[in-house]
């Protein structure tokens, strides 16, 4: 590290100017910056492992960083957009949030009887809670299991107030999801008033979703 130095890796801001080659990102839009840049040249940058990199050129560490007015990003690949995250929220997620959710994913065969300390864990918390908006097609016992404990959690940790607006929109999707299972119960019990009053009630909460 050369000095003096500006620290900083957990980046978010506003594009206030871009390169002649930037083709995806436009001046005023509100952005992350992915910080572990490798050097671009290796095996194993050319493999996707940037972060892995043995000669990094990482924003706050290597390069100057976020504690400043204005940041350089080299590569457009390395900004994304965090609409519908909180501002002062989403730039967590380039490090601490993405260190506890890696952890998660990591975690095999674990008993009722394990203790599982969570480092970062409004943000693991917070990354499980929206999983309900990004899952897709059929709807698994596992993923409800999933997503009422992850509400269960959140309500329960030391920084509820933190994660109160997520908690809201998992509690909408779980109601989704439970609602789909009713019907489909009721469409395996073939009676025509459990039919109409399980479509009517995943009707309404279809509705709270677009609301």
């Amino acid at each position: 590290m050369n000095l003096p130095h500006t620290l900083g890796h957990e980046i978010e801001g506003e594009v206030v100017s871009i390169g002649s080659d930037v083709k995806d990102i436009k001046v005023g839009e509100n952005v992350v910056a992915f910080p572990w840049i490798g050097c671009g040249k290796c095996a194993t940058c050319d493999s996707g492992d940037e972060h892995l990199c043995n000669a990094p050129r990482q924003l706050g560490i290597q390069l100057a960083g976020g504690f400043s007015d204005y940041c350089l990003v080299p590569d457009e690949k390395y900004l994304l957009d965090y609409t519908g995250i909180k501002p002062g929220l989403a730039a967590t997620y380039m490090c601490s949030g993405l260190t506890a959710f890696g952890a998660l994913k990591k975690i095999n065969h674990v008993s009722k009887d394990d203790h599982i300390l969570i480092l970062g864990l409004v943000e693991a918390l917070e990354l499980n809670l929206r999983g309900g908006d990004l899952a897709s097609g059929g709807v698994a016992e596992l993923d409800v299991m999933k997503l009422e404990e992850a509400i269960r959690r959140a309500k329960a940790s030391a920084w509820p107030w933190k994660l109160e607006e997520e908690v809201v929109k998992a509690t909408i999707v779980l109601g989704k999801w439970q609602s789909l299972r009713r019907v489909e119960d009721a469409i395996a019990s073939r009676s025509k008033r459990n039919i109409k009053l399980a479509i009517e009630e995943a009707e309404s909460i279809a509705t709270q979703l677009q609301d």
